[in-house]
């Protein structure tokens, strides 16, 4: 056999192998990447996951504090405005 055809053999056989390095890892489930299906229906099942407490919307505060966060929320978001910038000079030493 030539050098080009053992190295055709020895990559088909390479390949065919790697095949079956998933069923040979010994592992408990079927597939590697199943999640714990259990969990996951009773999840999606649920009625309805919140907390009553997520509903409660009377938060006692008082505007002047609401007040002060929107100005805080609105400053913090707005861009600043753009900076003029100086011509560059240069200084170059006489010799």
């Amino acid at each position: 056999m030539s050098a080009l055809s053992k190295i055709c053999v020895i990559a088909a056989v390479g390949l065919a192998l790697g095949g079956c390095e998933q069923y040979l890892a010994r592992q408990d489930f079927i597939e590697p990447y199943t999640g714990d299906a259990v969990r996951q229906n009773l999840a999606v099942q649920t009625p309805d996951p919140w907390p009553r407490a997520a509903y409660v919307t009377g938060i006692p505060t008082d505007g002047y504090r609401q007040g002060g966060a929107i100005k805080k929320y609105r400053t913090y978001h707005e861009e600043a405005p753009a900076q003029q910038l100086q011509p560059l000079q240069l200084v170059v030493p006489q010799q």
